[in-house]
């Protein structure tokens, strides 16, 4: 890893004080300068949050005018502040008393001489000797003052000074009484005035030091309390004094707003200001100025109210452009580049977002620079070890706790072990189903895409085997039986674009909707996926699956090599904290989570593990892969160093580390010893290469191998992988697995494949003692190709402990070594080893019938096994439903009776049309499931012409008679074959009949099988109008003799009109009283009345209704002329009336008329001539006649 050059100027970064250079500042300056010349602005805010700059501006703004005092004050705990708040008073006494002293002080004591604030003077050692000299002198002199005669022997010792003076020329007789007396007053005052001077230091003192907060005097009690009197109150002329005796008059206020209840202080400040500039005693204003965040005042009013101006501070950094001024500052320190190693602009910008201050930038640059530094030996990664430091600034506490191992960062890594648990439970889960969906497809051995459809058959009507009814599908409600859906030309693409329902029917209609059809594949889409696999092929589903299961290995692998940063990265934080805090740590420090986050903490001292030993283990921790042979030297202490999971890495991959390890002298945690050989589960080429190369230069490989083989694990697939074209390499690892009973429990499955398709292991054969024999009995081998074998010892052995494949290869090859002809195979298998020679195939196969059903039978395509092999496969209870739809639907033969069969399995046999065409069979078969399906009704479409009906033989005859009849897959010419044998009496066909068929309901009436009864009657008279006429024919002499009990006046006119309707049946009809002659339409009856057979159907009342009727004149005229010979000449004049008004003129006058010829007029006309009704007629050319009259009373 590329380290930064080491860098001599960080001390430049390290000044986090206010600048006195501040830039950008003078549009703020302007503002200040305005406010400071005002007089009436008195209260000015300087605002900005924290780290704007307002120190830097205030400094830099004074820098050459007058000096401000400048307060600046802070409360920096928080818990601090609480606490203090419990005492609200004391608090705000506490910070007034802080801003006075700092006021008082910022000033000389001779300025304010004074105040009573005195402070400690610094003397020096000839002026304290002095001051302590003369002190001793004076207290002397006190003290001696009271001695007897003390002022005349001072007297006479400044005598004696004065005569032993000989330069001041003095004469001892000149010093008189008047100088003693003179020199005495001098000392005494000089006493007086010393000791006054020490009673006002002691009061002063006891003034400043003791406070009297109660008198008592006998029973009475007086208390003082000005405790919660205010410190600008109480010494507000000592304030007004320092300003009095200072030029001072600004005064700037910094960090106010960082204490609780800043703003009571600060208004006591304004109210200070405001009394400092009303003294009298101060000749100037006094301005306070500000500084404090933006938002101190959380409404803008209160804000605007207070101060007299403000000035906001725009901040410098922010978190947009914090990103901007740190790459800045590397530019600064390293020199413009695109990237600093490990650290780029992205890095930058991701992690700039937790910085918006320019102390904070300015401190993490200063300690990254610092850091990067000390630790250039280290080799860390940059891009860490900034992060940790922006983490160190931002948060120092937890930082400090990260080294004591408490916090966001040990708490996840610890939480490794238990999150690749947690992950590796849910892989496990995935290939255990992926493991169960590939055991499915093996047990069901479906592939193809038929048994596919007859599973799915069975999955709907194996439920109730024993009450089998009608059964269908329906596709979009089109109706497709089971036989044709099954049918191998069916279009499976039609499941997939249409609705697919079941239905059948039994005492009530019942169905299943597509969501029940294809429930046991988990619906319909799974089905079709399924189907479009085995088209393609099982196998290749089963290799797909198998994929999945070795990539969800190697997943596995390398979650367990995953470093917790990695494990972030794939799966989230989530999976290691639900905290809040953690997600927001998470964001700063992804990049620094890993177990080496200590290295970026503190400073390696060689001791125990020597450089190479702990680079090795920072290695391991990090995942890199060393030689092999990389030479340890405390290996103990590098064991204890490395954490469990670190041993499930490539990167111990270590001669000297595994020889320590699976020493048999080594006293190592069981649980580091099985952590490395579980990283042998899985092997691969590399792992290989390790052991292949420890084998040759470990000391302990015996052990290491040892432990290896008794776990489970798959080395034999890699190691087949490794040297796979080396068979007599692995031949000989296939030789020291079998000959070690004890690796057999874990033996890898592959190792058996290996066996199983090892097409010259008789030469191994001879190789092995019994105990290898017996392994491999134990194995369960089954050898899939012995073609190229011509050891007989070793078929028999093979043979005589079912030590092979059940596949055609390997069944035919134990056929001929038994001597049995296969020329047969391919279609009687079962029924050859019915011999007495292959009794031990026998038991072989028929206990893994499913096997052999799978492997080999269902490949063929038509089978012709004796019927009584059949008999015994559909019976056996060990084989499958499906196995037997296979059976059923691969034999030629078919079962001749089926009272042979266990009853729940008739339904297979039904289904796929394994019972012989016979009547024995179809008695049997009804009177099971009682009814008649499609099934059934192809056995009795197709039974043979010579086969004798047994209806006798049926539980319930009649009911079979009507189930046959409303059997919509019997064909009708089955039931006319069999009409003559049928013994049906239909006392009620709509009982009889399910729904109405003409055809079926014909053959009854031809047959005479329904009775006639008005219930029959009516109901073939709804059927057919025309089979009620045959139903009538056929019955006439009943009909007749009841005739007014049937009902027919809605259908009179069809029956009327039916030409197959007998005539006798008709006259019967007419003359019948229950009709009205005037419902039957005119014509009709018209048609029947002009036949002779009719005619002695005519009477008055017809031939009344005939003539008034609407009946047209040539009809009247033609039915007229069959009525002449009857009527009474009058009666006919009447008729002849109605049909024509014109023969109203006959024999009333004698005038001529003339009608028109038409029909049988002429002959009506002639009639009345030869009877002299009329006198004569003449045919004109207009085709009409002109009949000449007679008188009426003429006529006769």
């Amino acid at each position: 890893m590329k380290k930064l050059p080491k860098n001599k100027n960080y001390q430049d970064f390290i000044n986090l004080a206010p600048t006195s250079n501040a830039k950008n500042i003078e549009e703020y300056s302007e503002i200040l300068d305005y406010a400071l010349n005002q007089e009436n602005i008195l209260n000015i805010a300087v605002l900005g949050n924290y780290g704007s700059g307002k120190s830097s501006f205030i400094k830099t703004y004074f820098k050459d005018k007058e000096t401000p005092i400048i307060i600046s004050l802070g409360s920096y705990s928080k818990e601090k502040n609480k606490a203090e708040n419990e005492n609200k008073n004391e608090y705000h006494q506490t910070i007034e008393k802080s801003i006075l002293q700092q006021l008082l002080y910022q000033t000389d004591q001779n300025t304010v001489p004074q105040s009573r604030f005195k402070r400690l003077t610094n003397y020096s050692k000839k002026e304290l000797f002095l001051k302590v000299s003369l002190f001793f002198v004076l207290s002397l002199i006190c003290v001696f003052c009271f001695v007897p005669n003390f002022f005349k022997k001072i007297i006479d010792i400044i005598k004696y000074t004065y005569k032993s003076l000989g330069f001041l020329n003095l004469k001892i007789k000149n010093i008189n009484f008047y100088t003693d007396l003179l020199i005495t007053f001098i000392l005494y005052f000089i006493i007086v005035l010393f000791i006054v001077f020490c009673i006002f230091k002691i009061c002063e003192y006891i003034r400043n030091n003791f406070y009297i907060s109660k008198l008592k005097y006998k029973d009475t009690e007086i208390e003082i309390n000005d405790k919660e009197e205010s410190i600008f109150n109480k010494y507000l002329d000592e304030i007004v004094y320092f300003f009095q005796c200072t030029t001072n008059s600004i005064v700037v206020f910094e960090d106010i707003d960082r204490f609780e209840d800043a703003i009571i202080i600060i208004e006591k400040l304004k109210e200070l200001n405001y009394l400092l500039n009303t003294s009298f005693k101060i000749n100037r204003k006094i301005k306070f100025i500000y500084c404090i965040k933006d938002d101190f005042f959380e409404v803008a009013l209160d804000r605007t109210k207070f101060f007299d101006k403000t000035i906001p501070i725009i901040p410098v950094s922010s978190f947009s452009n914090s990103n901007e001024i740190i790459w800045e500052k590397f530019e600064k320190i390293y020199g413009k580049k695109e990237k600093y190693y490990e650290i780029d602009k992205k890095f930058i910008d991701s992690i700039s977002i937790f910085i918006d201050d320019m102390r904070l930038i300015n401190n993490i640059m200063s300690d990254f620079v610092l850091y990067s530094d000390k630790f250039i030996e280290k080799n860390l990664d940059n891009k860490k070890l900034f992060a940790l430091i922006v983490y160190k600034n931002l948060y120092p506490k937890k930082y400090s706790d990260m080294i004591s191992g408490i916090g966001t960062i040990p708490d996840i890594i610890r939480k490794r072990t238990d999150v690749i648990s947690d992950i590796l439970v849910e892989t496990n889960n995935l290939k255990n189903e992926k493991m169960n969906n590939i055991n499915k497809i093996k047990s069901e051995k479906l592939d193809n895409i038929s048994e596919l459809k007859n599973d799915l058959v069975m999955s709907i009507i194996k439920y109730d085997l024993d009450l089998k009814e009608s059964q269908y599908f329906k596709f979009n409600d089109q109706k497709v039986c089971i036989s044709e859906f099954l049918d191998e030309n069916f279009d499976m693409e039609r499941i997939e674009k249409e609705r697919v329902d079941f239905h059948y029917n039994r005492y009530q209609y019942l169905e299943k909707n597509e969501n029940d059809v294809f429930k046991k594949y988990n619906g319909k889409p799974e089905f079709l996926k399924r189907a479009k696999i085995l088209i393609a092929g099982c196998q290749r589903s089963v290799d797909l699956i198998q994929q999945e299961i070795t990539n969800l290995e190697k997943y596995e692998l390398s979650i367990k090599e995953m470093s917790v940063s990695q494990l972030i990265e794939k799966f989230g934080i989530e999976k290691f904290s639900d905290k809040v805090e953690d997600f927001e740590n998470y964001i700063l420090l992804r990049d620094l989570i890993d177990s080496d986050y200590y290295d970026y903490m503190t400073l390696f001292k060689e001791g125990n593990l020597t450089i190479a030993d702990m680079q090795f283990v920072k290695d391991i921790k990090k995942r890199n892969i060393n030689n092999y042979d990389y030479h340890l030297v405390n290996l103990e202490e590098i064991i204890n160093r490395l954490d469990i999971y670190d041993y499930s890495s490539p990167a111990v991959y270590n001669f000297d580390l595994f020889d320590y390890i699976f020493s048999k002298s080594s006293i190592i945690d069981i649980v580091v010893e099985n952590k490395i050989v579980d990283l042998f589960k899985n092997i691969d080429n590399n792992k290989l290469d390790f052991l292949e190369k420890y084998m040759k230069q470990g000391l302990n490989w015996s052990n290491f191998i040892e432990k290896i083989l008794m776990k489970e694990n798959n080395i034999w697939d890699y190691i087949y992988k490794y040297k796979g074209t080396d068979t007599e390499y692995i031949d000989k690892w296939l030789l020291e697995f079998i000959k070690k009973k004890e690796y057999l429990n874990n033996i890898d499955q592959n190792y058996i494949e290996y066996i199983n398709n090892h097409r010259s292991f008789y030469k191994i054969y001879k190789l092995l003692n019994e105990q290898s024999k017996n392994n491999l009995i134990d194995l369960n081998v089954k050898f899939i190709d012995c073609s190229e074998s011509i050891d007989k010892d070793f078929l028999e052995f093979i043979y005589k402990n079912d030590l092979y494949e059940i596949n055609d290869c390997m069944l035919k090859i134990m056929l001929d070594f038994n001597c049995v002809s296969s020329d047969e195979y391919y279609e009687k298998f079962l029924t050859i080893i019915e011999n007495e020679k292959m009794s031990i195939m026998k038991k072989y196969i028929y206990l893994n019938m499913e096997i052999y059903l799978n492997n080999c039978y269902k490949s063929k395509k038509t089978q012709k096994n004796d019927e009584n092999i059949i008999i015994k496969l559909i019976n056996n209870e060990s084989i499958s439903d499906n196995s037997k739809i296979l059976i059923s639907s691969k034999e030629k033969n078919r079962i001749s009776n089926v009272e042979k069969i266990v009853d729940k399995y008739l339904d297979i046999i039904l289904i796929f049309d394994k019972a012989q065409y016979n009547w024995n069979n179809i008695v049997y078969l009804y009177n099971y499931f009682n009814k008649i399906d499609e099934h059934l009704a192809n056995i009795i479409n197709n039974v043979a012409d010579f086969e004798i009906p047994q209806f006798d033989k049926f539980n319930d005859k009649q009911k079979f008679y009507k189930d046959i009849f409303n059997c919509e897959y019997i064909k009708i010419d089955v039931l006319k074959k069999y009409a003559l044998e049928f013994k049906i009496d239909i006392d009620n066909l709509n009982e009889f009949f399910d729904s109405a068929d003409v055809e079926k309901l014909n053959l009854i009436i031809e047959n005479n099988y329904a009775q006639f009864n008005i219930e029959n009657f009516q109901y073939v008279k709804n059927v057919s109008k025309d089979l009620l006429v045959n139903f009538i024919n056929i019955n006439q002499d009943n009909y007749i003799e009841e005739i007014n009990d049937y009902d027919v006046h809605d259908i009179l006119d069809n029956l009327l009109d039916n030409s197959k309707l007998d005539t006798i049946v008709k006259i019967n009809l007419l003359k019948s009283t229950a009709i009205d002659i005037k419902s039957i339409d005119i014509n009709l009856l018209y048609e029947l009345l002009v036949k002779e057979e009719y005619k002695d159907i005519r009477n008055k009342e017809i031939n009344e209704y005939i003539f008034d009727s609407s009946l047209s004149k040539i009809k009247k005229i033609n039915y007229l002329t069959l009525l002449k010979e009857e009527l009474e000449f009058e009666q006919m004049l009447i008729y002849l009336s109605k049909i024509n008004s014109v023969f109203d003129n006959i024999g009333v006058t004698k005038r001529n008329f003339s009608v028109y010829n038409e029909g049988n007029v002429l002959e009506i006309i002639n009639f009345l001539k030869e009877n002299n009704i009329i006198s004569s007629y003449k045919l004109l050319s207009t085709n009409n006649i002109m009949i000449y009259n007679k008188k009426r009373d003429l006529v006769h």
